[in-house]
C-alpha cells in the first residue's frame, strides 16, 4: 500500500469525521414544531429521527471508497460512503446514488469511465487499507451475474430466454478489495446478517441496480450473497423512490420467523427502518380473520404428494369455483315507495353468468362480483320504478275521472246508461252483462312472483344481491374444495383438475391439523372472496424456491406496480412439496408475463473445499447448477464416532472452530434442539435455510436423510452453511456420495 495515498485518505477521513460531527448537531437542533401542520411535523421528526440513527449506526463506513471518472471529458471524483456529506470542496456520495455505480461496476456502468478506484478500509476511525485498481484501454471484465430477459408466452406455458450480456464474459472474476473480504470474513460473525456496501462485488452490484419496472429473478447458491443483494436492491429501490418524491413502502418477505430474526437489521443498518419484513405463514395468516386464526393448530406436512397437490396452481381455479354460491335464478318484483320494477330469470341468469365469468378469470373477486351485480340492479331497476310511477300517475287520474262519472251518473235522471259509461271507461271492469272471468293468478296460469320489499335506497340493493349471490367465507370455500372431489379413482388421462379433485377429496381437511400449504389455501380463498388485503410499492420474496404456486399467486395481488417485485432463491435448495418446480412456474403464478433473471454463479463466503463437499450431496444433474467457490479453506471433518452423537461429542469436534466463532448445530434430536448456549445456534436442517455461521456441526444426518431428492437438497443446505469450518458426526451411514 502507497504510504502517500494512505495519509491522503486519513487527511480527508478526519475532515469527514469533523463534518459528520456538523450533521449530527444539525439534525439534532431541527424541531418539529416549525412544521406548518401535524403531518409536516412527524414527517420531520421521522426525517430528523431517521438520519440522527443512521449517522449513530454509521461506524467506520463514512467512506469505504473512492472512485475517478471520465465524464465526456470531465474529470470527477468522488469518495463513496454510507451517508452523504459535503465535506469542504469535496462530496461523500452515498453507496446508493448513480455515480456509486461507477465504484462497484468500473467496466459496466452507464455514468463514465473509470480511470481509478480505490477501496479504502477504515478501523476505529484510522484509515489501515487502501487497495487501488486502475484503469486504462485494457479493462477488467467481470464474469457472471449476466441478466436475461425471459418472456412467459401466453400459449405455450413456457418460458423463452433471450440473454442480454452487460459485458463480454471472461473465465474469473477479480475480487474487490480482496483483503478487506479476507478480513471481514475471518472476523467472527453474529446472531444477525451484516449489510454489505464496502465489500459489494460487480455481479452483486448489477443485481442491487437493475431496473426496477421488471420483475427481477435472482438466483444464487450458498455465499453468493443473494439476500443480501436483494436486501441492498430495495435499499437502492427506496433511495430512488424518495429521490423521484414516489411512496416508498415495501415488503420483504422470507421463509420462517428464524431467518427473518436474522436479516431484519440489515435495511435499518442501511437507513430504512420503515419496511415491513414477516415470514410467509404471518402474510398468510395476516389475511384471515381472527376468529379463523384462532382455531387454528399446524402440523408439519405430511403426505408430500398432496402437498404438492395442495400448492398447484390449479388450485387457485378450484378455489374460485368453489367460492362462487349463486342459487338458481329466480324472477321478482321489487317495490319501492310504492312502485314496482320487475326482473325475469332469464336476465338474472345472464348477468350473474357475466360476472362469475369474470370471478372464475381472476378479474375481480366474489365482493366486486356482490357490488356490480347490485350496480347493475339499481341501473336496470331506476328506468323501471319511473315507468311505475308514471303508470300510477295515470291510474290516479282515471280513478278521479271515475269518481266524477260516478257522481254524474248519481245526478242524471237515467242511472243505467251513466253505469254503462262508468264500466266502459274502467280499465279492467267488466260489462254488467259480461260473465265473470277469473284472475290468471288463481288459475295457476301465471307463476307466483315473489316481491321484494326496499326501503327507498339504493344501499338497500344489497338485500337483493345477498339472495342472488351469497358471500362465503375462506374455510367453507376450501372445505367445498376438498368435499367436491371426484368419487371415483380417475385414469392417466384425464385432466390435472379432476385429478386433484380426486385427491382432495380422499383427504380431510382439519382446522385442528393444518400445513403451510392449508394456510395457503385459506388465505387465497380469502383473496378469491375479498380481494388483496394490503398493498405495497414493492415485495421482495426470499428462499422462494420453498414458495408453492398457490403463494406466489397471493403475493401477486400485494403489489401495486404490477411488475414490482425482486424473488429471489436457489432451486438446488428446494425442499418444500409442492413448491414451485421452475422460475417460469413461479413468474406465471405471480402473473408476469415478462421479466428478467440473475444468476449470482459465485459463492465469496464458503470455503471451496466445503463447498465442493456440499455439493456431492445434491441430485445428479443439480451439481453443474451450483456457484464456484473462491477462498481457499479447510478441509471438512467427517467423523465416525461409532455411537448416536452427544452434546460431549459436539463439544469435542468444535475444536476446530477459532475464539468468538458463532457456531451452528444442525439436528434433529430434540434434546440437543432444546439445549441453550451463548453463541450456538441448535436448528433443524429445513430451519438453517439461508443462515450462516463461522463453524457448523451437522449432527447425524442419517436419520434424516431417506434419499429422496429433497432430502438430498436439504443435506447441500445444511453441509454449506459455515464460512470458516465444517464438521459432520455420525453412527449411521452416510450418503454414499459422502464416504
Amino acid at each position: 500500500m502507497d504510504e502517500k495515498v494512505q495519509a491522503e485518505e486519513q487527511d480527508f477521513l478526519l475532515r469527514a469525521i469533523k463534518a459528520l460531527d456538523e450533521d449530527h448537531a444539525m439534525w439534532s437542533r431541527m424541531d418539529p414544531a416549525t412544521g406548518a401542520n401535524a403531518q409536516a411535523q412527524r414527517a420531520i421528526a421521522r426525517r430528523r429521527d431517521s438520519r440522527l440513527k443512521q449517522i449513530a449506526d454509521l461506524g467506520d463506513k463514512i467512506i469505504i471508497g473512492r472512485v475517478k471518472v471520465d465524464v465526456e471529458g470531465r474529470q470527477e471524483d468522488v469518495h463513496i460512503g454510507e451517508y452523504p456529506l459535503n465535506v469542504e470542496e469535496r462530496e461523500i456520495a452515498e453507496w446508493r446514488a448513480p455515480i456509486a455505480a461507477a465504484f462497484y461496476q468500473p467496466t459496466g456502468n452507464k455514468y463514465g469511465k473509470v480511470t481509478e478506484r480505490r477501496s479504502i478500509t477504515v478501523r476505529d476511525r484510522d484509515v489501515v487499507r487502501v487497495e487501488v485498481d486502475t484503469f486504462g484501454t485494457s479493462v477488467h471484465v467481470p464474469s457472471g451475474g449476466l441478466i436475461e430477459q425471459r418472456k412467459l408466452p401466453e400459449q405455450e406455458g413456457k418460458g423463452q430466454q433471450v440473454a442480454v450480456p452487460e459485458a463480454e464474459p471472461a473465465i474469473v472474476q477479480r475480487l474487490r478489495a480482496e483483503e478487506t473480504i479476507l478480513e471481514e470474513l475471518s472476523r467472527s460473525r453474529d446472531n444477525q446478517m451484516r449489510q454489505v456496501v464496502a465489500t459489494i462485488q460487480e455481479d452483486q452490484d448489477r443485481a442491487i441496480r437493475a431496473a426496477s419496472d421488471v420483475a427481477l429473478f435472482i438466483e444464487g447458491g450458498p455465499g453468493t450473497g443473494k439476500t443480501v443483494v436483494g436486501l441492498h436492491r430495495l435499499a437502492v429501490l427506496l433511495y430512488n423512490k424518495a429521490m423521484a418524491g414516489v411512496a416508498r413502502d415495501a415488503l420483504v418477505i422470507g421463509p420462517n420467523p428464524r431467518f427473518m430474526e436474522y436479516v431484519n437489521q440489515v435495511l435499518p443498518s442501511l437507513g430504512e427502518d420503515a419496511v415491513e419484513m414477516a415470514d410467509v405463514r404471518s402474510v398468510c395468516l395476516a389475511e384471515l380473520p381472527e376468529a379463523l386464526v384462532s382455531k387454528l393448530n399446524f402440523v408439519d406436512h405430511t403426505d408430500p404428494f398432496v402437498e404438492r397437490v395442495k400448492g398447484d396452481a390449479l388450485m387457485v381455479d378450484l378455489l374460485r369455483e368453489a367460492a362462487w354460491t349463486a342459487p338458481q335464478p329466480f324472477s321478482f318484483v321489487l317495490v319501492r315507495d310504492g312502485t314496482r320494477a320487475r326482473f325475469e330469470e332469464e336476465e338474472i341468469r345472464e348477468l350473474l353468468e357475466s360476472v362469475k365469468a369474470r370471478v372464475l378469470a381472476g378479474a375481480i373477486s366474489v365482493t366486486d362480483a356482490r357490488r356490480v351485480v347490485s350496480q347493475r340492479l339499481i341501473e336496470l331497476a331506476a328506468p323501471r320504478f319511473r315507468q311505475s310511477k308514471d303508470a300510477s300517475v295515470v291510474s290516479q287520474a282515471q280513478r278521479r275521472d271515475r269518481r266524477e262519472a260516478e257522481a254524474e251518473a248519481r245526478q242524471a235522471p237515467n242511472k243505467s246508461r251513466a253505469a254503462d259509461r262508468i264500466f266502459r271507461r274502467s280499465p279492467g271492469r267488466a260489462e254488467p252483462d259480461a260473465e265473470p272471468v277469473a284472475s290468471p293468478r288463481l288459475l295457476g296460469d301465471q307463476p307466483q312472483v315473489e316481491e321484494i320489499a326496499l326501503r327507498g335506497n339504493d344501499a338497500q340493493m344489497m338485500v337483493v344481491v345477498n339472495r342472488l349471490l351469497p358471500l362465503s367465507d375462506a374455510e367453507k370455500v376450501v372445505r367445498r374444495v376438498f368435499e367436491g372431489g371426484a368419487q371415483e379413482e380417475p385414469g392417466r388421462d384425464i385432466s390435472g383438475a379432476l385429478l386433484r379433485k380426486y385427491v382432495l377429496g380422499m383427504t380431510q381437511f382439519d382446522l385442528g391439523a393444518v400445513t403451510n400449504a392449508d394456510i395457503a389455501l385459506l388465505a387465497a380463498a380469502e383473496q378469491i372472496l375479498h380481494g388483496a388485503p394490503m398493498k405495497v410499492g414493492h415485495v421482495v420474496v426470499d428462499e422462494a424456491q420453498d414458495i408453492s404456486p398457490v403463494v406466489m399467486w397471493s403475493l401477486s395481488l400485494a403489489r401495486v406496480e404490477r411488475n414490482s417485485v425482486t424473488v429471489l432463491g436457489d432451486l438446488n435448495q428446494r425442499t418444500v412439496p409442492g413448491a414451485c418446480r421452475t422460475w417460469e412456474e413461479a413468474a406465471g403464478a405471480l402473473g408476469l408475463t415478462e421479466w428478467n433473471q440473475m444468476s449470482l454463479e459465485l459463492s465469496y463466503r464458503v470455503p471451496k473445499p466445503i463447498l465442493e463437499f456440499a455439493k456431492r450431496a445434491l441430485p445428479d444433474g443439480s451439481r453443474v447448477l451450483a456457484p464456484l467457490g473462491l477462498r481457499e479453506g479447510e478441509e471438512p471433518v467427517i467423523d465416525n464416532i461409532g455411537h448416536s452423537p452427544t452434546l460431549a461429542d459436539i463439544d469435542n469436534a468444535l475444536r476446530i472452530s477459532g475464539e468468538g466463532d458463532l457456531i451452528g448445530v444442525v439436528t434433529t434430536d430434540p434434546v440437543l434442539l432444546a439445549t441453550v448456549r451463548d453463541r450456538t445456534v441448535f436448528v433443524k436442517p429445513h430451519e438453517a435455510k439461508g443462515l450462516e455461521f463461522d463453524t457448523v456441526v451437522v449432527v447425524e444426518p442419517g436419520e434424516w436423510f431417506d434419499g429422496t431428492d429433497e432430502a438430498r437438497r436439504l443435506l447441500f443446505i445444511a453441509l454449506s452453511r459455515p464460512t470458516k469450518h465444517l464438521a459432520v458426526l455420525h453412527y449411521l451411514p452416510l450418503p454414499a456420495d459422502l464416504r
